[in-house]
């Protein structure tokens, strides 16, 4: 018991730090590009060089939990996102900063390759509870990473962001060091190529369909919500309007953690993708101030959806918790590497206000695809 709770608070605190770091990134890069005299497109590859070793790697590394030594490859990984961390803050060049993003990006993916099959041994028959708590501790971090950019600007500069990061994920590698991994007996482990077979799983193909329709919601969220909210609010309070609508995970989190021992999982999804497609019209229907409010209620029903859905996939077939949890990695990173992209085309030839409806599209097929299944569940 004491292993247990030992090794959930170092994944919380893990995954926190991981959060911290994503948030960080976006944060910075109007100080990347004063420091390196580089242009919005080239500051854009950052995103997309970290996708890549993130979605790379938790890909290899989840379809093999069963067959690698999980203690040894969170004390190699973690090592290795430090010294990144490091590298990082003493990027000299653009180039060296951009190689340090993605090679970051494959210590991340190893990490979360490994983070939620471990509490899924560990928690199985509470995965919809812990799942949601282990997505609270990310949001608190995402929540506390722009914090930490711009008390780094204030006090040294943005290098100074990544040193006290590297810092505060030295214990959490040192803890893994110590503590003995659960047994994996019950795994299955999959090559990479055989996740299509998975996908033909009905639970888990309809897992990834969902999780791609949440990604175009949260990666055209994280991305242009400031710019659209601009529109109509001064800069420096829209520029706050994403920090509100993270920080509105914290407690959509818990409280999907609560609710998932008492609701039915895809039924609690469903009613919270209904409840938020209106919470979106509403907010396109609104200006001013008003926004806000409704940016806190729409980050509040879209928190739990992702861990929901993956500990929803994952009791219908355990026995491929690192698979599962790779595939929910892969398709949510489709949808964050592309709808962005397609967003600011659309906004592009017709307005930002247009771009943003697509948000409110893409969460009314999620509901009613979430339908589908409860009724058929039924």
């Amino acid at each position: 018991m004491r292993d247990r709770r030992a090794w959930t608070v170092c994944i919380f605190c893990s995954v926190g730090v991981l959060g911290a770091f994503l948030q960080l990134r976006g944060a910075l890069l109007p100080s990347f590009g004063e420091s390196f005299a580089v242009s919005e497109g080239e500051l854009g590859l950052i995103a997309s060089a970290a996708s890549a070793g993130t979605l790379v790697s938790v890909s290899a590394v989840g379809t093999a939990v069963s067959r690698i030594d999980v203690g040894r490859m969170l004390v190699v990984a973690g090592v290795g996102f430090v010294a990144l961390l490091v590298a990082l803050a003493f990027a000299p060049t653009y180039a060296v900063l951009l190689a340090g993003f993605g090679a970051a990006g494959l210590a991340q993916g190893s990490l979360h390759a490994l983070d939620r099959p471990l509490l899924s041994h560990l928690y199985p028959d509470r995965r919809g509870r812990i799942y949601n708590l282990q997505d609270m501790a990310w949001a608190v971090g995402a929540t506390l990473g722009p914090l930490l950019a711009t008390a780094a600007l204030v006090v040294r500069g943005w290098r100074l962001a990544f040193l006290v990061l590297a810092c505060a994920f030295v214990p959490v590698v040192a803890a893994f060091g110590r503590l003995e991994a659960p047994g994996f007996e019950t795994e299955e482990a999959l090559a990479p190529r055989e996740l299509a077979s998975l996908l033909r799983t009905p639970t888990v193909g309809t897992m990834a369909l969902l999780l791609v329709l949440l990604s175009l919601v949260e990666g055209g969220i994280f991305t242009w919500l400031p710019y659209y909210v601009g529109e109509s609010l001064p800069r420096s309070v829209a520029n706050l309007s994403l920090s509100l609508y993270l920080a509105a995970y914290v407690p959509g989190r818990y409280a999907f953690s609560r609710a998932t021992e008492r609701v039915d999982e895809i039924a609690l999804v469903f009613a919270s993708a209904a409840l938020a497609t209106a919470a979106l019209v509403g907010f396109l229907s609104t200006s001013g101030y008003a926004m806000l409010g409704a940016v806190a209620v729409v980050g509040f029903l879209v928190a739990g959806m992702f861990p929901t859905l993956l500990a929803w996939a994952t009791d219908h077939v355990p026995e491929y918790s690192g698979p599962v949890n790779a595939v929910a990695f892969v398709a949510s990173g489709a949808g964050f590497a592309v709808f962005p992209a397609a967003m600011g085309g659309v906004a592009g030839r017709y307005t930002i206000g247009a771009a943003m409806a697509l948000l409110a599209a893409a969460m009314a097929v999620f509901a009613l695809v979430a339908a589908a299944v409860v009724l058929q569940d039924r």
